[in-house]
């Protein structure tokens, strides 16, 4: 009897142990981040059957595991994905519309004061400070283009640096990823119960969740404990153990546009157009609907108002009877707006040689370009869009407006998806202080039960051995 007593006990204290332990594991890592709780699982030993009937022969672990639930995950893990997207899309989309919009940096502004530049020469032709203004205001309209157009250009090269350290970061996830799937595959091997390696899959599933901040990705768990992760349109990111990589290439269609591709032993493929979720879905999203719409119509503007002002301006005729020169330039390449004339005598305020100093005519046909309808062109043709120039710049102000709006809407309205996948999580895989404060009393107190089980069983040991002597 004080074999068996012996025995339950200490597969008590054994057990009582390990739940112990298991709290103590909780509590330490309550601000871990990734940590899901884990719990240990016992059952009763098989019974030993005596005449009397069976007697309990006291318990075993069988398994210590983490409170985890695969469809939770999955969701907080598309929900993480979605949030990334319009969060990198609506913070990027937001700073092109501040400073769009903004009087202080907008063209609006300058447009109008070189229209306006222009009426006061129509209202004295012969004046040289007016025509100094003149030329003054349209080389602060020139300013103005091509700083916005720096700053766009600025803004695409951020986008390249970003794309380039996202698809590092991207790699970086798939060769840990692969890496603990081996990890994870060698343990459970260990194990002839197939017990789960708990923290490794709590730091595979938090590479994970940082995967999908970046980009979406299908999750497929395999039966050898290890987890295939798929990118694109089924495009293998993570494979047992091995990984492949994203690459920046060059695009074959637009030489100052760059591409996203997979790459894999002996190929390298094209997935730009199949990214989806993510900080890189977000940011290719801000490059094709607003950065580059914006750059082309604010180039589309400077080179119509070139041109336009050009053919008006050499119908004219300037203070010495000369013919009007080209008054702005611009250069498409490079995306910079000039001023071409320096002297202010050359500005062809006059449509006739013969009515000088006093004709004013082809000036105030400069300064009704404000209000005129012209066709815009791009590239040296003329679009199907007809607009006066502030309509035109309007339009840009307007719909990035709007597209900033949205992408506010959108990302607040993911972000609560987010909030709530995140809570449901936590309520599942959280570690609650107080519950394991009350877990850990409750451990505390059947060990020493337990324990006294084994003094009780030494004495009555010690009480039989008496009896013999």
């Amino acid at each position: 009897m004080a074999s068996g007593v012996l025995g339950t006990a200490v597969s008590g204290l054994m057990a009582f142990q390990r739940s112990l332990e298991t709290t103590a594991h909780n509590i330490s890592n309550a601000n871990t981040e990734g940590y899901s709780r884990q719990s240990v699982t016992s059952s009763a030993r098989l019974a030993q059957f005596t005449g009397a009937g069976y007697v309990g022969q006291g318990v075993d672990v069988t398994n210590i595991g983490r409170s985890y639930n695969q469809f939770l995950t999955s969701q907080l893990r598309s929900s993480t994905s979605a949030f990334g997207e319009v969060n990198q899309y609506k913070s990027l989309t937001g700073q092109i519309d501040t400073f769009v919009a903004d009087p202080a940096s907008g063209l609006s502004p300058v447009m109008k004061d070189f229209f306006s530049a222009m009426n006061k020469v129509a209202n004295d032709p012969s004046s040289i400070a007016a025509r100094q203004e003149a030329l003054a205001a349209s080389d602060n309209m020139a300013q103005r283009f091509n700083t916005m157009n720096s700053r766009l250009q600025d803004a695409n090269t951020q986008v390249a640096s970003d794309l380039t350290s996202m698809t590092e970061k991207v790699n970086n996830y798939a060769a840990s990823i692969a890496d603990l799937n081996s990890k994870i595959t060698l343990d459970m091997g260990r194990s002839p119960g197939g017990q789960q390696p708990n923290d490794l899959l709590d730091q595979r599933d938090l590479l994970l969740s940082k995967l999908s901040e970046l980009v979406d990705v299908s999750v497929v768990p395999q039966n050898n404990g290890t987890t295939s992760v798929f990118i694109g349109k089924g495009q293998p990111l993570v494979l047992d153990n091995t990984s492949n990589s994203l690459v920046i290439t060059g695009s074959t269609v637009d030489p100052k546009k760059l591409d996203i591709s997979l790459k894999t032993p002996g190929t390298t493929q094209v997935i730009t157009d199949q990214i989806a979720g993510g900080s890189l879905a977000g940011t290719l999203r801000f490059r094709d609907e607003v950065l580059a719409p914006a750059q082309q119509n604010l180039s589309n503007i400077a080179e119509t108002m070139t041109a336009e002002v050009n053919k008006l301006h050499a119908t004219g005729f300037d203070l010495d009877g000369g013919t009007g020169n080209d008054l702005l330039a611009y250069n498409a390449a490079s995306g910079k707006l000039s001023v071409n004339l320096t002297d202010p005598r050359k500005l062809a305020a006059a449509s006739t040689a013969a009515t000088l100093p006093g004709d004013n005519r082809n000036a105030l046909a400069l300064a009704n370009l404000e209000n005129s309808s012209v066709a815009i062109l791009q590239n040296g043709v003329a679009t199907t869009t007809t607009a006066t120039f502030q309509d035109a710049y309007g339009q840009i102000v307007s719909k990035i407006g709007t597209q900033a709006q949205s992408a506010n809407i959108s990302a607040a309205a993911q972000e609560s998806l987010l909030n709530n996948a995140k809570s449901a999580s936590e309520n599942l895989s959280g570690v609650n202080l107080d519950e394991e404060a009350a877990n850990l009393i409750k451990y505390q107190q059947s060990y020493q039960a337990a324990a006294q089980m084994i003094s009780a069983a030494k004495g009555m040991f010690d009480s039989l051995l008496g009896a013999v002597r």
